[in-house]
């Protein structure tokens, strides 16, 4: 189980492993310590300081590989500067230290299940067929305004949706 000890000894070896092929200054000195957070939508934050902050869901989970790559993640925010975002200079040092897509982890689910969503969002398909698509936290534009008459159709295994619906959490 995950705990906040593992956390910043993960952080550890995560620098150690970063400052071995960025030797160079970085951008903003890491602390050795992450702070935790709580919040909807981000698994850890970056900032100019040199703190990482992991998000708190990750306590008590089982969800290490996700962890490393959100730990390897905020490192490369520190290596190239918190103002880069995700450009291509991000996304170089990214690759170099193995950063992946969040979504290739199955553990991504061990996090993400106890996010309290406000909705959940269900897309009404063309032949009667209904298919969940996971919680939201408000009803946007997107979802609410959608014409499925329009050029913008939207599809899932290509079944056209003709409606989506909102329920109360």
């Amino acid at each position: 189980m995950i705990t906040k000890e593992k956390i910043n000894a993960l952080l550890n070896e995560e620098i150690i492993a970063a400052k071995k092929l960025f030797s160079r200054p970085w951008a903003h000195e890491p602390l050795l310590t992450a702070n935790m957070f709580q919040h909807k939508r981000y698994l850890g934050l970056a900032n100019s300081s040199g703190e990482i902050s992991i998000n708190s869901l990750f306590l008590n989970t089982s969800a290490i590989e996700l962890l490393s790559n959100t730990l390897r993640h905020e490192i490369c925010h520190l290596i190239v500067g918190v103002q880069q975002n995700h450009n291509s200079k991000f996304k170089r040092v990214a690759s170099i230290l193995g950063v992946k897509d969040n979504d290739e982890f199955k553990e991504l689910t061990l996090i993400t299940s106890q996010i309290k969503y406000k909705y959940s969002v269900v897309a009404h398909m063309a032949g009667g067929k209904k298919v969940s698509l996971g919680g939201v936290h408000r009803k946007t534009k997107k979802y609410t305004e959608y014409n499925p008459k329009d050029r913008r159709k939207m599809t899932i295994d290509g079944v056209l949706i003709e409606r989506f619906e909102f329920i109360n959490n």
